[in-house]
Parts: structure tokens; C-alpha cells; sequence
């Protein structure tokens, strides 16, 4: 799994949307979603990452106050299976 972590502040609390290389993020089984508002951390876990999963990802936050985003490029790295 690969686990993708930032922290977002904002009043009124901030309405969040993840893309993938500019996309929206398509709702899916693999992909899950988090907003821990004790600690204003936002996350999205990807389970079982495949080669398809690399690519920008990004997060943007929108309020009445304004919008603000951060992104991460993801590698994924397949492991040589053994005979």
C-alpha cells in the first residue's frame, strides 16, 4: 500500500478533492480517503500500488476563504519475482 500524508488547516473547514495527473480521482475500491480533523491531516491510501498507479497526485482544498493545493509525484518501483 502506498500512503500519502499533508496537513490542511482552514475555517470553515476546507472541502477536498485528490486528482491524479490533473484527473479527478475516480471513486475505487483501492483508493481511500481521510480527513483527521483533530490533527488537520489529510490522507489517501492506495492498496495494492501497481505500475499504473504512478503519476502526479494532488490534493486541493476549497473554502469561502480561497483555494490552496499541494502535490506529490508517485514512483513505483516493481520487485523481480524469484523462480
Amino acid at each position: 500500500p502506498v500512503l500519502l500524508a499533508c496537513k490542511i488547516e482552514g475555517q470553515p473547514r476546507p472541502k477536498l478533492t485528490w486528482f491524479k495527473d490533473s484527473i479527478l480521482l475516480p471513486a475505487a475500491n483501492r483508493y481511500t480517503t481521510n480527513y483527521d480533523l483533530s490533527t488537520n491531516v489529510v490522507t489517501l491510501k492506495i492498496d495494492n500500488a501497481q505500475m499504473n498507479d504512478l503519476g502526479t497526485y494532488t490534493v486541493l482544498a476549497e473554502n469561502d476563504a480561497g483555494r490552496d493545493q499541494t502535490f506529490c509525484t508517485l514512483f513505483v518501483q516493481q520487485i523481480p519475482g524469484i523462480d
